[in-house]
């Protein structure tokens, strides 16, 4: 059965102006919010829950199509739905309208680190690591239960009008972006520049690539670009080492342990990336000799004064992260004025865009049965290729068959001349025979009447014998 009708609201099928669709009966559209090669997202209104909104994402017709893609992302959705924590955008549910999936997703009114970094460039420390550590938490969470995100990258990370961070697409977009790659045939755009090197040749997921997709979303909030950006950026990852970082970074050296190639050697959590490497020099003994009770005091004394200075930095540090939050707002809100004024002039160009989009949709699916007709015309002159050398081979087998009976037939003619000859040999030794035995059988009755006659005349003797003797 199929798994996706021809029409959807993917599809563009609702029309400017005229009744807002229901989705699955319960979900009203609103608007959208974007549009990508793995799916378009819009607001809608759930009708059962008092019209809460929620981010609907529509799941393009050809990821879809097959019975294993469907089952595929629905698994993927219904692990995704395990999850709960602050910071992970949940996935409430895996419907369907009428053969067209959808997913049903919390929303989240703001923009996506990706656009931020595109609007501001790069953050200062403090305010990368306010922003990065729920993200770190998070990922660190699903690791705890065995799920691996799969795709981190600042398009997958919402930040709030709070200035609060989330993730998206928990499992859901690598997913689909394998099963475009499955279906098509054809590499999908991805995130390349923050996959890690063993992900880039098709290791099984987990939590070590997280590690480094992270640690490749860390390096670009705080130098402004991922750690590869420009050429062979899949060379690159397996074989070079990313520019370093400003030696002024406390957690610069962590992040760059996270881009190590051997996954062994990355930080076992997300959350350790964000350590300062200072914290963690701490010496775990003496350095000179010492009686036992000297150390024990030394010891009490060095655990007070640290718990003081632990103390003290927890509320300097809360004070600095509160402080990069209201900064970071409010250069949210700057950023956001700004882009208001050029609303309209995005709006012109995103429906160029959208005019651009749908004859490149167009000339898609044109490319598309255009390679389908030339791999069915290659499939056909296999199959002629494949008869014809069948044939040719029969061919050459019937001919050397033909040779070898030819050889035979040679053959069979000598010997047949050859018995011919033996034949009459024989039937003039027959002959020779017959006369032989014709002589014989004549030179026996001549024997056999001498011998009759000789038997009368001894018969003869032996009576006048014995007529003398008498």
């Amino acid at each position: 059965m199929p798994y996706m009708n021809d029409k959807s609201i993917n599809d563009d099928v609702t029309m400017p102006g005229g009744e807002k669709p229901l989705l699955a009966g319960r979900y009203r559209v609103v608007k959208q919010l974007g549009q990508g090669g793995m799916g378009s997202v819009w607001l809608a209104e759930d009708t059962k829950l008092d019209n809460k909104r929620f981010a609907v994402k529509m799941l393009p017709s050809i990821l879809v199509s097959d019975r294993r893609s469907y089952e595929r992302l629905k698994h993927e959705a219904l692990v995704a739905m395990k999850l709960t924590h602050p910071n992970i955008v949940a996935l409430r549910a895996f419907e369907d309208n009428g053969g067209n999936p959808f997913l049903v997703m919390d929303y989240i009114d703001g923009w996506t680190l990706d656009d931020f970094l595109a609007q501001n460039g790069k953050f200062p420390e403090e305010d990368a690591v306010a922003l990065l550590k729920p993200v770190a938490s998070a990922l660190d969470y699903a690791h705890s239960i065995g799920v691996v995100h799969r795709d981190i990258k600042p398009a997958n990370i919402m930040i709030d009008n709070e200035w609060r961070s989330y993730i998206l697409d928990f499992g859901i977009a690598r997913e689909m972006q394998e099963t475009m790659t499955r279906v098509t045939g054809m590499l999908s755009s991805g995130t390349l520049q923050y996959m890690s090197p063993e992900q880039l040749h098709g290791a099984d997921p987990s939590p070590a690539q997280d590690v480094y997709s992270f640690a490749a979303m860390a390096y670009e909030c705080l130098s402004g670009k991922p750690p590869f950006s420009r050429g062979r950026i899949e060379i690159q990852i397996d074989n070079d080492i990313p520019a370093k970082l400003d030696p002024h970074l406390a957690i610069g050296g962590s992040v760059m342990a996270g881009l190590a190639k051997d996954p062994q050697k990355r930080p076992a959590s997300c959350m350790s990336l964000l350590v300062p490497e200072r914290r963690r020099s701490i010496r775990t003994g003496p350095r000179d000799r010492r009686s036992a009770k000297s150390c024990i005091q030394t010891w009490t004394v060095a655990l007070a004064v640290i718990s003081l200075a632990i103390a003290t930095a927890c509320v300097v540090y809360a004070a600095n992260a509160k402080n990069g939050q209201r900064r970071m707002a409010s250069a949210y809100a700057t950023a956001k004025a700004e882009n208001e004024e050029y609303g309209k002039r995005l709006e012109s160009r995103q429906r160029e865009s959208k005019a651009a989009e749908d004859r490149l949709n167009i000339a898609v699916e044109d490319l598309r049965a255009t390679r389908e007709d030339l791999q069915t015309a290659r499939k056909q002159l296999q199959n002629v290729e494949k008869e014809k050398k069948e044939k040719d081979d029969s061919e050459k087998t019937l001919m050397d068959r033909i040779d070898v009976l030819v050889a035979d037939k040679s053959v069979l003619l000598e010997k047949q001349a050859e018995c011919e000859n033996l034949i009459a040999k024989m039937t003039r030794k027959i002959e020779g025979l017959n006369h032989d035995v014709e002589a014989a059988v004549q030179e026996t009755a001549v024997a056999k009447e001498e011998l009759e006659k000789s038997t009368e005349t001894v018969e003869m003797l032996k009576k006048q014998i014995q007529d003398l003797l008498q």
